[in-house]
């Protein structure tokens, strides 16, 4: 008989998850004034976590630069952008691809891109039926918008619209949330037609 965990689809208790890291967001540099073309800058980022870092950005190059983090020095390059200009990305140590966010996991000693050997995500590890689940609360909860406070219902018309976001924009989370559901429903009664067999 299988031990602890054994069910789980190959999961491991060492394995190290996306979802669990920190993060550094290119834009959010560039938000936060650190990343500023033709100057070397020095100063903290606020993670979402609540640690601080201290990063030191060197973009006197006006196309490229470096990014120094804990010890650890990450490459910057820019690339034409659709409507001109340049915009930046993060040269992943791992694996050499052009990124725009970094992750490291509190276990790893450095920081990567998302597509990294050593992380997975947690998603990878569910049945379908619990993706597609995954999936609709992820699509309710942006059709709710952060400040929503009212019940939790599967009733999208009945989800108001949040203050200042156009109604182009709602009907069309509307629309994402109603797709999102009706996937979520016809999984689950696969998935429960498959375990006791087809109801009549």
């Amino acid at each position: 008989m299988g031990g602890v965990g054994s069910g789980n689809r190959g999961e491991r208790f060492n394995t190290l998850y996306a979802d669990d890291c920190d993060s550094i967001r290119i834009w959010t540099l560039q938000r936060h004034g650190l990343l500023v073309p033709g100057q070397h800058v020095t100063g903290a980022l606020h993670l979402d976590c609540g640690r601080a870092l201290t990063l030191d950005v060197d973009a006197t190059e006006l196309d490229r630069g470096a990014l120094e983090v804990e010890g650890q020095r990450i490459r910057l390059f820019t690339t034409p952008g659709t409507l001109g200009g340049l915009r930046w990305w993060f040269r992943c140590p791992a694996t050499g691809d052009r990124i725009a966010v970094l992750y490291r996991h509190p276990r790893m000693r450095d920081w990567c891109g998302r597509k990294d050997p050593n992380l997975r995500y947690r998603s990878s590890y569910l049945a379908a039926h619990d993706v597609s689940i995954r999936r609709a609360q992820k699509a309710l909860r942006r059709l709710a918008g952060s400040n929503y406070a009212g019940p939790r219902t599967r009733d999208v018309s009945a989800i108001p619209r949040p203050p200042g976001r156009r109604w182009r924009t709602h009907r069309s989370y509307q629309r994402r949330a109603l797709r999102a559901l009706r996937q979520a429903d016809e999984q689950l009664a696969r998935e429960l037609e498959r375990l006791v067999g087809p109801t009549r």
